[in-house]
C-alpha cells in the first residue's frame, strides 16, 4: 500500500472536523447516525458491546476491560477517543491496531454513504460520527464478540450512544465541556448516564457526588438496570501505591481479591481496576467464562500509553499524561506529589481552548520549579490551541515563582530539557492527550497495548 493512499482517506475523514465554535450537533447528530448506520446494515448490532462514559478514566477502563476479556480468549475490538499518535488507535482489535491497507478500504467503502447523509440531511456527518460507523463495521466485518466502545463526549447524544450495550460502565464524573453539557453535576450526570440502556445487566459505576450518583440511579430505577457503586456495592481498600505500581483488596458480596498488583501509576487508577473488576464478574455471572488469575495478570502487567506514563528516555525520566480537567489534574498532581516527592520537577503544558485552563493552573503552581508554555501543533492547525503566552499571564498572576519559558512547540522544548537540565530532573509533560501524543512521537514511542504481556 502506497503511503499517498493512507494519508489521502485520513486527510479525507479530517476534512469532516467541525470548524471551531460550530454547534454540538446534539440530537440531530445521534438521528444522522443511526440513518449511516442503517445504510451500512447496523453493524454495531453484530457484537455485544461494553460502553463507557464519565469525565475522568475512560481510556484506562476501557483498554483494562478489553485486554482482560482478550486474554480469556476471545475476539475484543476497542474504539479508543480521542487517539494519541494515530488515527488508526480508534480501530483496535486484540490489542492490534488496524492497518494502513484496512482503513483504506473502510473509507472507501463507507465514503459515498457518508456523502450521502450528509446531503440527506444537508447537515455534513462529522468526523466522529464517521470514524465510529468505520469503528463498527470494522469490527463486525472482523467478527469481534466484544465491542468496549468509549464515548466521545457525554452520553445521551453521543454518536456512540447508538448500541444496545450489555454493560455500561460510569467512570468518575466531574466538570468537562461544560458549554455542551452542562454548568453543574447534575446536568452534566444526566447526560453521561443517558448511556444507561434497558438491555443492560448492569450498570458499573465508579463512587461519585450525591449529586452525580442520584442522576445515575435514577436512571437505571427508570430502566430496571441493576446498578454497582464503587463503595457501596463493591469496594477497593487496603491501598498502597509507588513509583513502580499499586497494590489493593477488591470485594463485593460475594468476592474478595487479596492483594491484587496494578501496574498503571497513580491511586485514582486503582478506583478504575475496581470497576473493570466487577465488570468482569458481571460477565462472569451470566455464563461467560472468567478467570482470576488472567484478571490479576493482566493489571500486573497492564501499560497503557499516555495515562501516567513513567518512561526513561535519553536518560531522563518522563511521566506522561493527558490531564486535561480540573478533576483529572488534581488526581494527577496528587500522585505526582506522592510519588515523586524529593524528584526536583520541570514541566512542559500545552492546552486545548474549551478547558477549565486556569482551574488546571491554580494546580500546578506548587509543584514544579520550572514551566514551560507551548501548544499542540494539531490543535494549533484547526485553532484550537491556547497560545503560550496566554498560558503564562495567567501562571504569573498566580502567581508563579518559578521559571516560566515559552517555547513554540514539543520538538523544541524537549530539545531545551536535554540541553538545560540535569538528568535527575524529572520532566513532566501535561495539559492535552494532543500534546502528549506528539511527544511520544518526539521521544519516539510507537503506540503500543502489547508492551509487558508475555
Amino acid at each position: 500500500m502506497k503511503c499517498s493512499a493512507y494519508n489521502k482517506s485520513v486527510s479525507y475523514v479530517e476534512s469532516l472536523i467541525l470548524p471551531s465554535g460550530e454547534k454540538f450537533p446534539a440530537s440531530l447528530g445521534l438521528k444522522r447516525m443511526r440513518v449511516l448506520l442503517d445504510k451500512l446494515d447496523n453493524p454495531q448490532n453484530a457484537f455485544q458491546s461494553i460502553h463507557i462514559a464519565g469525565t475522568s478514566g475512560k481510556g484506562s477502563t476501557a483498554y483494562l476491560i478489553a485486554k482482560i476479556i482478550e486474554k480469556h480468549g476471545y475476539r475484543v475490538g476497542l474504539h479508543l477517543s480521542p487517539h494519541l499518535q494515530t488515527i488508526r488507535e480508534r480501530f483496535i482489535i486484540n490489542s492490534l491496531l488496524i492497518t494502513e491497507e484496512e482503513f483504506v478500504k473502510l473509507v472507501s467503502d463507507t465514503r459515498p454513504i457518508i456523502s450521502q447523509v450528509s446531503n440527506q440531511f444537508k447537515s455534513p456527518v462529522t468526523y466522529f460520527e464517521a470514524l465510529l460507523a468505520m469503528v463498527f463495521l470494522f469490527f463486525k466485518n472482523r467478527k469481534v464478540n466484544f465491542g468496549v466502545i468509549e464515548t466521545g463526549l457525554g452520553g445521551t447524544y453521543d454518536g456512540t450512544n447508538v448500541l444496545n450495550s450489555l454493560i455500561t460502565i460510569i467512570t468518575k464524573i466531574g466538570f468537562d465541556h461544560t458549554n455542551i453539557l452542562g454548568t453543574t453535576i447534575s446536568e452534566i450526570a444526566s447526560q453521561k448516564a443517558g448511556i444507561v440502556k434497558s438491555s443492560n445487566i448492569a450498570c458499573i459505576s465508579q463512587k461519585q457526588s450525591k449529586e452525580a450518583e442520584k442522576m445515575i440511579r435514577d436512571r437505571a430505577v427508570k430502566l430496571q438496570v441493576p446498578l454497582y457503586i464503587q463503595e457501596n456495592d463493591y469496594f477497593v481498600h487496603k491501598k498502597t501505591c509507588t513509583s513502580n505500581g499499586s497494590t489493593f483488596t477488591y470485594q463485593d458480596e460475594k468476592h474478595k481479591f487479596n492483594n491484587v498488583q496494578l501496574s498503571l501509576l497513580g491511586e485514582y487508577q486503582i478506583e478504575n481496576a475496581g470497576g473493570v473488576i466487577r465488570t468482569v464478574i458481571g460477565l462472569g455471572e451470566i455464563g461467560f467464562k472468567t478467570n482470576q488469575k488472567i484478571i490479576r495478570y493482566v493489571l500486573s502487567n497492564a501499560k497503557f500509553p499516555g495515562r501516567f506514563e513513567h518512561v526513561k528516555k535519553y536518560n531522563y525520566e518522563w511521566i506522561l499524561d493527558g490531564a486535561h480537567n480540573r478533576d483529572k489534574m488534581s488526581a494527577f498532581i496528587n500522585s505526582l506529589d506522592n510519588l515523586f516527592p524529593k524528584k526536583e520537577k520541570i514541566a512542559i503544558i500545552g492546552f486545548k481552548k474549551d478547558k477549565d485552563v486556569y482551574s488546571c493552573l491554580r494546580l500546578v503552581v506548587g509543584q514544579f520549579s520550572t514551566i514551560i508554555c507551548t501548544q499542540p501543533q494539531a490543535l494549533t492547525d484547526i485553532g484550537m490551541a491556547i497560545d503560550p503566552s496566554e498560558l503564562k499571564k495567567q501562571l504569573n498572576e498566580l502567581p508563579f515563582k518559578g521559571k516560566l519559558l515559552i517555547i513554540k512547540n514539543i520538538k523544541l522544548a524537549i530539545h531545551y530539557i536535554k540541553n538545560n537540565f540535569p538528568k535527575s530532573t524529572l520532566c513532566v509533560i501535561t495539559g492535552s492527550l494532543y500534546l502528549v501524543g506528539e511527544a511520544r512521537d518526539e521521544l519516539k514511542l510507537p503506540f503500543t497495548l502489547s508492551n509487558g504481556f508475555s
